[in-house]
């Protein structure tokens, strides 16, 4: 095994990342293409520890954000996989029920685990980070109970310390916004489609074109809402016309701008986030 990155080696946190990856190591890395997952394939590749990687895609991800990880994670350099899995084949996923991430998971990792087996690596690690661990998250009862690894999360790395460290040990876009997977965008009980997913992907790319970065189009059976960070409040009202004629030309309903200091988590509130 390489020495740890000497620019890093003092902080507590990637110490401790670097034990948990030495421990776990061979092993398969799921890469979704978000900052978390590709710090630690990052971290895995510079310490020269013999993991694989996976992107597990489907409709619930968008196109432009699979091939993306795809290029990323084979810009690498290490070994790398790509499984198509569909959740929406799933009762609790097609019923939209408060359990989707759960039967999303539990699906989507097993698949992942019967992959690690078949090339003989010991575990399946994910990129969950301390921060995950105090908020909703019934998907994580699903990798725990398949006994997949966070070490993120198990170091105590929190997404600042992420960005952080991602940006001193060369990883690229650490400011890279959070963008999860496309049924978080539907409020429960609405039953997501393939096509419907198509359509939001395609209507948030074009606003992302606008300059919004940290937003979400929310979906509920009484209309839709944009959100966006309080943070890009001078840039949304200066886009809102355009922001107009694409959800237009995506099939979406005029949309009211909601204003909120954080984008996640909007359906998991105590007051389910204020529905449009």
């Amino acid at each position: 095994m390489n020495a740890a990155p000497s620019e890093s080696g003092g902080d507590p946190g990637y110490r401790r990342l670097v034990t948990e990856l030495t421990r776990l190591a061979p092993g398969l890395i799921a890469v979704s293409g978000g900052l978390d997952s590709r710090f630690l394939a990052h971290v895995a590749r510079r310490l020269g520890l013999p993991f694989h990687l996976l992107h597990l895609t489907g409709p619930h991800i968008p196109a432009a954000e699979s091939r993306a990880a795809l290029a990323w994670c084979a810009g690498l350099g290490l070994p790398h996989h790509r499984l198509t899995v569909d959740p929406l084949a799933l009762p609790e996923v097609l019923s939209n029920t408060r359990e989707r991430c759960y039967a999303c998971k539990k699906q989507l990792f097993a698949a992942a685990m019967e992959l690690a087996g078949s090339l003989g690596l010991a575990n399946v690690l994910e990129g969950s980070q301390a921060s995950d661990t105090t908020a909703f998250r019934p998907g994580r009862r699903a990798l725990a109970e398949l006994g997949v690894k966070s070490p993120l999360a198990e170091a105590g790395l929190t997404k600042p310390d992420i960005r952080r460290l991602g940006a001193t040990l060369g990883l690229s876009a650490p400011d890279q916004p959070a963008r999860p997977c496309l049924l978080t965008r539907l409020d429960y009980g609405l039953s997501p489609d393939a096509a419907l997913l198509v359509r939001l992907a395609a209507a948030e790319e074009a606003l992302a074109a606008l300059g919004l970065v940290e937003f979400r189009l929310r979906l509920t059976a009484g209309g839709s809402c944009l959100q966006i960070a309080s943070a890009e409040a001078e840039k949304a009202r200066e886009r809102a016309g355009e922001a107009a004629e694409i959800l237009a030309r995506h099939g979406f309903a005029a949309a009211r701008m909601l204003l909120t200091e954080s984008v996640s988590g909007f359906f998991d509130k105590p007051d389910m986030g204020g529905r449009p």
